[in-house]
């Protein structure tokens, strides 16, 4: 399972976020990096679904040169992904729920945007300023900073372990976005986390994360 989301916070800056572990049959495996960033063209990305669709996303993100070219090209990248993943695993449980999540400056609305794509709308782009999975009502609107992406973060965590009791994130990453700068790093060692906060946080910010589970990142 993974956790992951994004917030533009104005027309020239945003955040994204997104854990690190990987899951193989609905047990926790290993972990990869998730985030992918495009540092010419200033574009952030990170999704959930299968280790490699996000790892052949993530190539998508890096390559190209503007978000544009992404938003073309990763519709087509998803949707080969996912097919490839269901002829091998067949039907799973997180193959409805797979999605990536896009964020940069678009020179066609002269700003920055972020998209969605979603299997359920067969991975079509949707235009949106924020983006939480697993969702967590209104608490990701007003993140901003580091503290806000790792409060959201446990929220989703606290999520995640009411369907997956032994998710726990690994590490917590996070990028920002400002002009066409991209700064990203990990920020918070969400397995720790929950070794010390057994009981899920209440009432904390908001950011993005993500996982795996066929090797998956649901």
């Amino acid at each position: 399972m993974t956790i992951l989301g994004f917030r533009v916070a104005s027309p020239s800056c945003a955040v994204a976020w997104c854990d690190s572990e990987t899951y193989v049959d609905d047990a926790p495996g290993g972990e990869i990096c998730k985030l992918a960033i495009g540092a010419l063209a200033g574009i952030m990305g990170a999704g959930t679904g299968t280790v490699d669709m996000i790892l052949d996303a993530g190539e998508v993100v890096q390559r190209s040169p503007t978000l544009e070219d992404v938003v073309a090209s990763l519709p087509f990248v998803l949707r080969d992904a996912q097919r490839q993943a269901l002829q091998t695993h067949g039907a799973r449980p997180w193959a409805s729920g797979s999605a990536y999540a896009v964020v940069g400056r678009c020179a066609h609305f002269g700003r920055v945007v972020g998209y969605v794509f979603r299997a359920a709308d067969d991975f079509a782009p949707l235009l949106t300023s924020r983006f939480a999975y697993p969702e967590i009502g209104m608490a990701d609107r007003m993140v901003a900073d580091e503290q806000g992406v790792v409060s959201a973060a446990l929220q989703q965590i606290a999520t995640l372990r009411r369907t997956l009791p032994a998710a726990t994130g690994r590490t917590l990453m996070m990028a920002e976005l400002h002009g066409r700068r991209v700064m990203a790093r990990p920020v918070f060692d969400l397995a720790t986390a929950w070794r010390s906060l057994p009981e899920p946080p209440v009432g904390v910010g908001g950011r993005m994360l993500v996982s795996d589970g066929a090797e998956v990142c649901d």
